[in-house]
């Protein structure tokens, strides 16, 4: 298959571009790109004028990659050559950059997929729903009045173990981590052109503390109201203790979810990969797609585990022609912080996933595993 990137803009077609980096991730909500070309254009003899907020669609060959706007428009030209520079981001970087205008700022009753919905609207922006806990029931959410929209539901997203993110068609996606597995696999010395990880344990502790307190009743005792609770990472052969203080009072429950989160994250992020292969295609002939489970195998860098595709990123350059570049991780990694907001959930619905693996173990109240 012959892969072109094309820019359509107002159903015109530009092409010929001799740089290219078009950047997708599971934690960003906006996907980005940065194109030029320094040569003569192809098939095209009169000046292009290109401005800010155009909107755009990118094309690799016959798959739509991007739906956005232009950001910036950049022309330069010298005695022998003339160039273009053109940047821009998807439609979802509206919820970024802006604070949407809503009377009160303040949901109450709604799902967490309703309030996306509510918000991206304003923006002409459709949701894509795909993880389970969109539709937790958030009892009172209010707007802080210097958030932006993506701040906003990112926030209330976090303890329904949902990640925002686009997609090509730059919709707002309500996701979880590694929903799908890649067609291709990560291995040194057959499509692996170059790389590099980090495998640091400076973040990383044997034992993790969360300590808070439950609202007094009558009678109650401040001893009797303490609580705690613990995991441990097995991985981390000396003791490194840590502990956190609950920002506000938490159940049990909800700071052993804390707790997990915590340890399993920090696992998590402990391990960090970035890989080069030749091409933007999988060998089903799929795009590299983030969010997808990738097997990765070297020996060089000491992994041989199925990773998260946390970030894609396809490049065209002179030096190395068309690539795609992956940073990859554990899936613990990029599980969302719980952080202290209250959703109520719905009969059969479910929070978000319990942080797992990476030899990291969960205890109760007053004990350490």
């Amino acid at each position: 298959m012959t892969d072109r990137l094309t820019l359509v803009i107002a159903g015109r077609r530009y092409d010929g571009w001799t740089s290219v980096r078009v950047t997708r991730g599971i934690d960003r909500c906006v996907a980005d790109f940065d194109i030029a070309v320094t040569e003569r254009w192809a098939n095209q003899d009169l000046l292009w004028r290109i401005l800010p907020f155009a909107p755009v669609t990118l094309w690799l060959g016959a798959d739509l990659l991007l739906t956005g706007y232009v950001d910036a428009y950049n022309p330069a030209f010298g005695p022998d050559q003339h160039a273009v520079r053109i940047t821009g981001r998807s439609k979802t970087a509206d919820l970024v950059d802006c604070k949407p205008a809503i009377a009160g700022g303040q949901f109450a009753g709604y799902s967490y997929a309703a309030i996306c919905r509510a918000v991206a609207a304003l923006f002409g922006i459709d949701v894509v729903v795909q993880a389970p806990g969109a539709s937790a029931v958030v009892a009172d959410a209010t707007m802080e009045r210097a958030e932006t929209g993506f701040a906003f539901l990112e926030r209330l997203g976090r303890m329904a173990g949902v990640l925002l993110t686009d997609d090509a068609q730059g919709r707002l996606v309500l996701t979880t981590a590694g929903s799908t597995q890649a067609a291709g696999r990560l291995v040194q010395g057959q499509n692996i052109q170059h790389a590099s990880a980090t495998l640091s344990g400076r973040r990383r502790f044997s034992i993790y503390t969360v300590m808070g307190q439950h609202g007094l009743t009558p009678g109650a005792t401040t001893v009797q109201t303490q609580q705690q609770a613990s995991a441990t990472d097995s991985l981390v052969p000396r003791f490194r203790p840590h502990v956190a203080m609950g920002e506000t009072q938490m159940t049990q429950a909800q700071m052993q979810q804390r707790v997990n989160w915590m340890c399993a994250y920090a696992a998590g992020q402990a391990t960090k990969a970035t890989i080069t292969v030749p091409g933007w295609r999988q060998p089903d002939g799929t795009l590299w797609q983030p969010n997808q489970i990738v097997a990765v195998t070297s020996d060089w860098l000491g992994i041989d585990q199925d990773l998260l595709a946390a970030q894609v990123e396809y490049g065209l350059s002179d030096n190395e022609g068309s690539t795609t570049t992956l940073t990859v991780g554990p899936i613990e990694g990029y599980t969302p912080d719980p952080g202290e907001v209250r959703l109520h959930k719905k009969k059969g619905t479910r929070h978000g996933k319990k942080g797992g693996g990476s030899g990291v173990n969960y205890s109760g109240a007053g004990g350490i595993a």
